[in-house]
């Protein structure tokens, strides 16, 4: 069994998984602050 090779996958994927998880944080964070549309002439 190559146990190295096994490790090696779960480190990417949870590499991967916090790099989804921050970009939806990011991401939040900017729809929460009225979406990416800030420029003049919104109305608000």
């Amino acid at each position: 069994m190559k146990i190295k090779e096994k490790r090696n996958v779960s480190r990417w994927g949870l590499l991967a998984a916090a790099a989804i998880f921050i970009v939806l944080l990011v991401g939040g964070a900017i729809y929460a602050q009225g979406g990416f549309r800030q420029g003049p002439g919104r109305g608000d």
